[in-house]
């Protein structure tokens, strides 16, 4: 990974690159149109040295659980963030709640992650697999019972921005 993003953000800068990495080879290649703007390098992580990389590679985090599930992960990547001389506020972070948790649950994990620093938050409405998250089926039925409990989260939360 590390050297994958090292060779994407070399081949974003518009110049020629040649890259001879541990396993990577590129000879004399470019991007033409290059991108308008930097693209931010978020990773996934939960392991520490995949958060040790998240904080000195990336531009922000994903985390795939709750606040109240990925805390002591987000702490271990300021640290980290720290130690590489690198400003927290400027790093973005994730996180994920998932819409079984019911009104109470929801507001109680948005206002950690608020406390945390955390910069963005997704809400997850699915059945499959809900039990890792934390949370519960719901019985969706189809497209319109995930609309209606995107618009009811929502309504529990308000405008988070």
């Amino acid at each position: 990974f590390s050297e994958q993003i090292d060779l994407m953000r070399s081949l974003w800068s518009g110049e020629v690159v040649d890259f001879d990495g541990e396993f990577h080879r590129v000879d004399r290649a470019a991007l033409n149109p290059v991108p308008a703007e930097p693209i931010p390098v978020w990773l996934g992580a939960v392991a520490p040295p995949a958060l040790q990389r998240a904080a000195q590679l990336g531009d922000g985090i994903l985390f795939g659980g709750s606040p109240s599930m990925c805390g002591d992960m987000f702490e271990t990547v300021k640290v980290e963030l720290a130690a590489a001389g690198r400003d927290s506020a400027a790093y973005g972070a994730e996180a994920m709640i998932d819409f079984s948790y019911g009104e109470e649950k929801c507001l109680a994990e948005v206002e950690q992650w608020r406390e945390a620093g955390g910069t963005h938050l997704s809400v997850r409405a699915m059945d499959t697999t809900a039990w890792v998250m934390g949370g519960e089926p719901v019985g969706y039925t189809g497209l319109q019972s995930y609309i209606d409990a995107l618009r009811t989260f929502k309504g529990w939360v308000g405008d988070l921005g």
